[in-house]
């Protein structure tokens, strides 16, 4: 991460958190929040983005857990190419029967 970090917190105050912390970092009286280290938040308004699509969701560690999301035109791309995929899928749709005889039939090769 760059120095300084950006710390976000979502329900309660950094300053409180801190004040609040125990030797794990996590402060025994202090209520669930969302605390993230990013360097990506960017914008002074939410309008700023135009257009926002989720792309990866991860596991860091135990309880903690990293999405990465695009902004503007990667955004608009990203939903573009989704809405292209949707209209693939559908073309490609079959019924039960149609299924059960393409598993049969790959199964068979």
């Amino acid at each position: 991460y760059p120095d300084p970090v950006r710390v976000v917190s979502v329900g309660t105050p950094v300053e409180d958190l801190l004040a609040a912390a125990d030797g794990d970092g996590a402060g025994a009286d202090t209520p669930c929040a969302s605390v993230e280290f990013c360097g990506g938040t960017h914008l002074s308004n939410t309008a700023e983005a135009e257009a926002f699509v989720l792309v990866e969701e991860t596991a860091v560690a135990k309880g903690v857990r990293r999405v990465v999301g695009l902004t503007g035109a990667a955004a608009v791309e990203a939903q573009a190419a989704a809405a292209a995929l949707r209209e693939r899928v559908n073309a490609l749709s079959l019924d039960k029967a149609e299924l059960v005889a393409c598993r049969k039939e790959l199964d068979g090769a």
